[in-house]
């Protein structure tokens, strides 16, 4: 099976018999497991040890594939994950590969699908990918795209790698590939690919010629809801047997396996390798230091963020990334850092930000030196931004799994690194989530603390809350903070179950938020986004009657405050004029009029446009002139 797969490859006798040695190097247990549905499949588990660390120069690999490894990565040892997947991926399989984030899994199967290009035996099709990579958000994408260019620096004759990614102008990808087709590596989002199947005329036979189809962080994938837009690529593509499928996920679900069946050959020509499996170490595990603490109000959540920053920047531990629960959080946490000095550089990328600017400030946090990054989950898997001392993550995660993904961009390529969940009181249940993880209490002697007491949790005593900022003070704050009150509200609604809360205790966490960013009274929200919520009419703070400032009003002067607000001064009038306001505002004069008078107001301008229309009347003659004189004097 594996000389056929070499020979599938193009390889010489000598490089096949190399694999065979690799793979039995790495000395990886063989067991059994369904998948596709139909016969039992060989399964690769790499999450026992193997004998000895496998280099990347005993591996087959073209002289530019090596160069570059060596030039432009620096490296010569595999990772674990890389030294189990990679002997399977020259030898052709299919690979379900599950391995958690900053364990090298990128090159496990960017290494594979450029081998594959540098030795087929007719040069590719000019204008049609070779490989597809699918990864779930921009930044990994283009992450992944930057890996490839390096890869294929040294390669002869050269590979051309592109990215396709949502939030670029769509029209200016369609005017490169009328220029010149589609790279032969692609790397995109799914969205964005589904969306030129759909639009672009002869998009559809340009992705006929793919011969290697990568699904990077398959869970995310699936989680992002791009179940139906990979379903619909997976469709546009040459048949399974036809071509190698490659898919990298953080856990193996039901979900997943069923991706799998559609998208991978079945039987004995797929490989599932576990670096992740029960009892398993992963190495980024072992170099993480992890922290949690909690706060016992919510307004001591900022000012504990602060100090841990200022703790970290004091003793130069390097750059530091911040987690928030949404982008809307995230603004308003990155503008309150600036307004308040608590970060020497602050940084922040989320999804209300253009693609330009992401990746801009993705450039820049990764060429600092130091800095602090806000950032929601769009930054949480597969991005790779070196010397990351510590992450920071405010507020508890969705789930566990997105917990790991984020301690993940920490204790990278071998260096240590730190992790802090941040939490408030309320949100203590989570902690159940994260069982079995290394996680333990904040200490004093943490080197990112910056030395004094710690934060207080839950008392009898009632501590003293740090001074809020005042939004009333500031327009731009107070925009913010009542976009960041409701993205708080949507977001801990999918956590009131973890967290055991009722809708009425949900909504009075909720205003607690609001007191604690600085607001006197919970911002008013639209009838329409409670209903969506399924909060509308909740009773702890009743925030349908917040819906309108009308609600405030007496019930008579509800229909007054539907006008428009060029209208309000109508509103200041009698009662018994209102209706005057409804008039359009050429009218408006006439409304000032005795309600009596109002239609003689119109039969005066009626008049006036009448007699603005009619011919000049003829200027008298002779004796009529001099008797219109003689009257007039």
């Amino acid at each position: 099976m594996r000389a056929a797969h070499a020979l599938l490859l193009g390889l010489a006798p000598t490089h096949a018999s190399a694999l065979r040695a690799a793979a039995a190097r790495a000395r990886v247990p063989i067991r059994r497991l369904l998948v596709g549905g139909a016969k039992p499949a060989t399964v690769a588990s790499a999450t026992a040890p193997a004998a000895s660390p496998l280099r990347f120069d005993a591996l087959p690999l073209l002289p530019g594939t090596q160069a570059a490894l060596a030039r432009e990565f620096g490296y010569e040892m595999c990772s674990p994950v890389q030294q189990a997947a990679i002997p399977l991926g020259l030898a052709g399989y299919d690979l379900l590969a599950r391995a958690q984030t900053g364990t090298g899994k990128t090159l496990a199967f960017l290494i594979p699908a450029v081998e594959r290009i540098g030795r087929a035996r007719e040069a590719p099709r000019a204008g049609h990918a070779s490989v597809l990579i699918l990864a779930p958000t921009r930044e990994l994408a283009q992450q992944t795209a930057r890996e490839a260019e390096r890869l294929c620096a040294h390669l002869v004759p050269a590979v051309r790698v592109q990215a396709m990614i949502g939030g670029s102008p769509v029209e200016r990808e369609r005017t490169q590939l009328r220029r010149a087709g589609l790279g032969d590596v692609l790397v995109a989002t799914p969205g964005r690919i589904a969306d030129h199947l759909r639009t672009t005329p002869g998009f559809p036979a340009l992705l006929g010629s793919v011969h290697t189809f990568v699904l990077d962080e398959v869970d995310q994938l699936l989680d992002g809801g791009f179940r139906v837009a990979v379903s619909r690529i997976v469709s546009a593509l040459p048949a399974a047997t036809e071509r190698q499928t490659l898919l990298f996920s953080a856990t193996l679900s039901d979900e997943i396996r069923a991706v799998a069946r559609q998208a991978m050959r079945a039987g004995d020509a797929t490989r599932i390798v576990d670096c992740v499996g029960a009892g398993a170490q992963d190495a980024t595990a072992a170099l993480l230091e992890q922290r949690y603490a909690f706060c016992a109000q919510q307004a001591e959540l900022l000012p504990t963020l602060w100090r841990v920053v200022r703790g970290a920047q004091a003793k130069e531990m390097g750059k530091i990334i911040v987690f928030c629960p949404t982008a809307r959080l995230t603004q308003l946490a990155a503008r309150l850092a600036e307004r308040t000095g608590a970060c020497s550089t602050v940084i922040e990328i989320h999804s209300r930000k253009s693609q330009t600017a992401r990746d801009k400030a993705s450039a820049a946090f990764r060429d600092a030196r130091s800095a602090v990054l806000f950032t929601s989950d769009v930054s949480a898997r597969g991005v790779d931004y070196p010397d990351v001392a510590l992450v920071v993550q405010l507020g508890c995660p969705a789930t566990r799994e997105q917990y790991v993904h984020r301690t993940g961009r920490s204790a990278r390529a071998g260096k240590d690194g730190s992790g802090l969940l941040l939490l408030c009181e309320f949100e203590r249940p989570f902690l159940n989530e994260l069982r079995g993880l290394d996680i333990t209490p904040l200490s004093e002697r943490d080197r990112f603390w910056d030395g004094g007491a710690q934060p207080r949790e839950a008392s009898t005593d009632r501590p003293r809350t740090p001074s809020p900022p005042l939004m009333r003070d500031d327009p731009e704050l107070e925009a913010l903070g009542i976009l960041a009150y409701q993205s708080w509200l949507g977001f801990y609604r999918g956590l009131a179950k973890t967290l055991h809360w009722s809708d009425e205790e949900l909504v009075r966490a909720a205003n607690g938020f609001a007191r604690s960013i600085g607001f006197d009274e919970p911002p008013a929200l639209e009838a329409r986004v409670l209903s969506k919520m399924g909060l509308k009419g909740t009773p702890a703070a009743r925030l349908d009657r917040l819906d309108r400032p009308a609600a405030r009003l007496d019930p008579l002067d509800r229909a007054a405050a539907r006008l428009d607000r060029l209208d309000r001064p109508a509103a200041r009038l009698d009662p018994l004029d209102r209706p005057a306001a409804r008039l359009d505002r050429l009218d408006r004069p006439a409304a000032r009029l005795d309600p009596l008078d109002r239609p003689a107001a119109r039969l005066d301008r009626l008049d006036r446009h009448l007699r603005a229309r009619a011919p000049p009347a003829r200027r008298p003659r002779g004796a009529a002139r001099r008797v219109d004189a003689l009257i007039s004097a």
